[in-house]
């Protein structure tokens, strides 16, 4: 289960801190707006899992998934990281207002959404 969860979300993490410090000089802001961005980064990940675990599944009748399941799934997660998608954007906009409380609820919110997409595609992998 470790590696399951572990190797994934280090290569998530180091995702995030490449692409903010390689060669930058990095403010605060810059933090706060990548910490806001990075449940998009989450929503996608779960999503590439999603996929990944769906093909893993051998097409026999006998499956744990019906299509009708697998594709109400897909479905749910496409609409959840379109949400996750625009709040990232309303985020971002939030912070360029200097609406500094707004922008910190949305992400909030945000990460709530990619981490439940999160652990719900390790449920159905099987990984949790």
């Amino acid at each position: 289960m470790l590696p399951d969860i572990f190797f994934p979300s280090s290569v998530l993490l180091l995702k995030f801190v490449y692409k903010l410090f390689i060669e930058q000089e990095v403010k605060a802001l810059d933090v706060f707006r990548a910490l806001c961005a990075f449940p998009l980064d989450m929503a996608f990940l779960s999503f590439s899992f999603f996929a990944a675990f769906v093909y893993s599944i051998p097409p026999q009748p006998s499956a744990a998934f019906s299509q009708k399941d697998v594709l109400s799934a897909f479905l749910i997660f496409l609409v959840l990281t379109v949400i996750v998608t625009a709040l990232c954007r309303k985020t971002d906009k939030a912070m360029v207002a200097a609406h500094y409380w707004k922008s910190g609820m949305l992400a909030v919110f945000n990460y709530c959404i990619a981490v439940s997409l999160l652990i719900g595609t390790l449920a159905i992998g099987g990984a949790l």
